[in-house]
C-alpha cells in the first residue's frame, strides 16, 4: 500500500503521474460508491415510509391516531428545509476542511442516523435521525466535488462529475428496489435498515483511509494539478468574461456567467423532480399505463441519463470548448421539444406511440447538460478555497425552484391537468437552452466566438 501511495510513509511528491493512475482509480470507485450509496441512505426511508407510518410501536396520538402517522405532515417540509439550510452553510464549512474530511463526517452522520432509526420507537427522535440523514445526503455532492477538484486534474474532471452523477441516478433506482425486496422477504423496517447500516460502517473505514491520500494529492505542486486548480479567466475564458477570480466569490456571484448559469441550473434541477416523481404519475393519466408499466417507463428514463453519463461523459472531455457548446445546445434543444410534442400529442400523429422512446431521449438529452459543463463551472471559478460553496448555491438554488414547481405539478396532478405541467416543462427547458449555451460561449478565448 505504501508503494501506491496509501501509506502515511509514502510521499505522493515522489510519485511520477504514471505512478499516481493506481491511487486515484481507487479514489473514483471510493467515490462513485460514496456517493450511489448516499442516495440509497437517501430513499431508504421514503422508500418505507407507507409500512413505517403503521408501526404501532411508536405509540398513538391523542385523537387515537398513529402518532408517526400523525406527526408526518410536519416531519416531511423540515427534513426539505434541513437540505437547502445544509446546501448555503456547508459549502464554505467543505471548502475549509476538504471533502475527504466531511466525506467521513458523512458516513458517520448516517450510522448514527441509521442506528437511531433502527433502535428508537420515540417519534421525535425518529424526526431527529430523519434530519440527521438529511443533513448528511445534503452535504455529499458537494464534498465529492471539492475531492475531484483537490484529486484529479483538470481534464478528468468532466469524466469524474459524470461517474459520480451515474452513481447517483443508480443509487437512487436500485436502492428502493432492494428495500422492497428484502421488506417482501418478510423482514421488518428495521431489520431493513441494518442493511445499509453495514455498508454506511464500511464506508466510514475506507473514507478514514483514502483520507491522508487525498491531503497528499491536493498538496502536488505538479503541472496537471496547476491545470486543475488554475484561475478560469486565463485557461478558458477572457478576461472580461470570467465571472471574477476564484479567490473573490463575490466578483463570480456578481457576474453575468454566474446568474446565467444559475438559470440553467434551476430550470434544468425542475427536470430531476420531473423523472423522480411525476413520469409514472403522468403516464397512468395521459396514456392509461398501468402500475407496473409505468414503474418500467421511469427505468427507461432512468437508463437514457445512465448512458448519456456514462458514455456521453466519456467523450464530452475531449471535446474543444466549441464543440462543447454545440453539443450541450443539441441536447438542451432536444430537452425543451420532448415535452412540446407531448403538449401536442393529439394534433401530431405518433407521438403518443412514441411515448416511451421519447422518455429514453428525453433523459439521454437532459443528463449531461444537467451535470457536466454547471459543474465543471463551479470547480472552475470556485478554484482550490470555494468550488464547493459555488457548487451548493447553484444546488440551492435548484433546490427552491424545484420546491416551487413541485407544489405547482402536484397540485395541477390532482385535477389532471398535465398539459400544464408539460407546457411548464417545455418553458423551463427554453429558459435553460439559452441560458446555459450564452454562459458557456461567453467563457470562450475570444478567438473561438464565431
Amino acid at each position: 500500500l505504501e508503494a501506491m501511495g496509501f501509506g502515511h510513509t509514502a510521499s505522493m511528491n515522489n510519485l511520477s503521474s504514471a505512478e499516481r493512475v493506481a491511487p486515484r482509480t481507487l479514489l473514483a470507485a471510493l467515490l462513485f460508491v460514496a456517493v450511489m450509496m448516499n442516495q440509497v441512505s437517501r430513499v431508504m426511508i421514503p422508500s418505507l415510509l407507507s409500512t413505517i407510518k403503521e408501526d404501532s410501536s411508536f405509540g398513538s396520538a391523542a385523537d387515537g391516531s398513529l402518532a408517526l402517522a400523525g406527526a408526518l405532515p410536519t416531519m416531511l417540509p423540515i427534513t426539505s428545509m434541513t437540505c437547502l439550510i445544509g446546501k448555503l452553510a456547508l459549502g464554505t464549512v467543505t471548502d475549509r476542511v476538504g471533502g475527504s474530511t466531511i466525506l467521513i463526517l458523512v458516513f458517520a452522520l448516517f450510522v448514527a442516523s441509521t442506528a437511531g432509526l433502527i433502535a428508537t420507537k420515540s417519534v421525535t427522535v425518529f424526526g431527529l435521525m430523519w434530519v440527521l440523514n438529511s443533513l448528511a445526503y445534503t452535504a455529499t455532492w458537494g464534498a465529492a466535488t471539492q475531492v475531484i477538484h483537490a484529486a484529479f486534474p483538470k481534464e478528468a474532471w468532466p469524466t469524474q462529475l459524470s461517474s459520480i452523477a451515474s452513481a447517483g441516478r443508480l443509487g437512487a433506482a436500485v436502492g428502493a428496489i432492494i428495500y422492497g425486496s428484502l421488506l417482501a422477504e418478510g423482514l421488518t423496517w428495521r431489520a431493513v435498515f441494518a442493511v445499509p447500516l453495514v455498508v454506511q460502517v464500511g464506508l466510514v473505514v475506507l473514507c478514514l483511509w483514502q483520507h491522508a491520500t487525498v491531503r497528499r494529492m491536493q498538496a502536488l505542486s505538479t503541472s496537471e494539478d496547476e491545470a486543475a486548480t488554475s484561475a478560469p479567466a486565463k485557461a478558458s475564458a477572457p478576461a472580461d468574461a470570467s465571472g471574477g477570480s476564484a479567490t473573490s466569490p463575490l466578483l463570480v456571484m456578481m457576474s453575468l456567467d454566474f446568474w446565467l448559469m444559475m438559470a440553467a441550473k434551476c430550470t434544468l434541477f425542475v427536470f430531476t423532480q420531473w423523472f423522480m416523481n411525476f413520469v409514472g404519475l403522468y403516464l397512468r393519466s395521459a396514456f392509461h399505463f398501468s402500475a407496473a408499466a409505468s414503474t418500467n417507463a421511469i427505468s427507461i428514463a432512468n437508463a437514457g441519463q445512465m448512458v448519456a453519463l456514462l458514455v456521453g461523459g466519456k467523450y464530452y472531455k475531449v471535446l474543444r470548448p466549441e464543440q462543447q457548446l454545440q453539443a450541450v445546445t443539441a441536447m438542451l434543444a432536444v430537452t425543451a421539444v420532448v415535452p412540446a410534442l407531448l403538449c401536442l400529442r393529439e394534433s401530431i400523429p405518433g407521438v403518443s406511440v412514441a411515448v416511451l422512446p421519447l422518455l429514453f431521449v428525453w433523459g439521454l438529452a437532459f443528463a449531461v447538460p444537467f451535470y457536466l459543463p454547471i459543474g465543471t463551472y463551479a470547480l472552475e471559478c470556485g478554484g482550490k478555497k470555494h468550488s464547493t460553496l459555488f457548487t451548493n448555491l447553484l444546488d440551492a438554488g435548484g433546490f427552491t425552484v424545484s420546491s416551487v414547481w413541485n407544489r405547482y405539478a402536484a397540485a395541477q396532478s390532482r385535477i389532471n391537468d398535465w398539459d400544464a405541467v408539460i407546457f411548464s416543462l417545455a418553458v423551463l427547458g427554453s429558459i435553460a437552452f439559452f441560458a446555459l449555451p450564452l454562459a458557456m460561449y461567453r467563457r470562450l478565448p475570444r478567438a473561438k466566438r464565431d
